[in-house]
């Protein structure tokens, strides 16, 4: 989980357009402030229609100023005061991962400071697509994904997909539009449970269960024959 007891950790959100960095910068720095954690937030996204806005529009409800950051110096600048503040947030600007030119300049504010990028994805990506991304992104230095959009996707083999040729580890997952309570820490048991859901639910009703009823009565009634 990106709960870090150290003050100083700087996060920053990458990935591609859509994938839902704006939302969960919103929702790990409310996750922080309901743990009565000090909490700066920053974007870079300054050239997208309304993406300032947008993420303005959930930090004022939290009473957080949001810092913009137009170049890598403003945001090296940005920076100088972290040890005032448990975790600063920085949302990115979507990024091509395809584009040589787009992932250098990418390059340069992840380099302007002791940033930890976390690659953010949507489940139900296609699993080639997802795993050559996380590569582009992991030679970036990302060595963390955080999956989204768990609530309405079905297939989510393209982030075992990603996390395997990416060489990274799950951080928090988005599983719920909401905000506040909107991040799920994945561990090897709720990542588990996502990938087979049928597999824990209870002995009653369960897939399994039936299978084994129906197997001890087929046994039951081969044995009454057989007599």
């Amino acid at each position: 989980p990106l709960m870090n007891k150290n003050p100083g950790k700087v996060y920053m959100f990458v990935g591609p357009p859509g994938a839902g960095k704006t939302l969960a910068t919103a929702k790990l720095a409310a996750k922080n402030i309901l743990a009565s954690r000090n909490v700066k937030v920053i974007t870079t996204d300054t050239l997208r229609a309304g993406g300032f806005e947008q993420l303005s529009s959930l930090t004022t409800i939290m009473r957080l100023n949001l810092q913009k950051a137009d170049t890598p110096q403003a945001l090296a600048g940005q920076l100088n005061d972290i040890r005032d503040y448990d975790v600063t947030l920085i949302d990115s600007a979507g990024i091509n991962p395809f584009d040589p030119e787009e992932m250098r300049d990418l390059a340069k504010f992840i380099s302007c400071g002791p940033i930890e990028p976390i690659l953010v994805l949507p489940a139900g990506t296609d699993p080639a697509e997802s795993g050559e991304i996380a590569r582009v992104y992991a030679a970036l230095g990302v060595h963390a994904l955080m999956p989204t959009r768990l609530d309405i996707a079905r297939r989510i083999g393209g982030l075992l997909s990603a996390a395997h040729y990416g060489g990274l580890h799950f951080a928090d997952a988005s599983h719920t539009a909401k905000v506040a309570d909107g991040l799920l820490g994945l561990t090897p048991r709720s990542l588990a449970k996502l990938l087979m859901p049928e597999a824990f639910k209870g002995p009653a009703g369960s897939q399994g269960g039936q299978s084994s009823t129906t197997g001890q009565g087929r046994q039951s009634k081969a044995k009454a024959n057989a007599g």
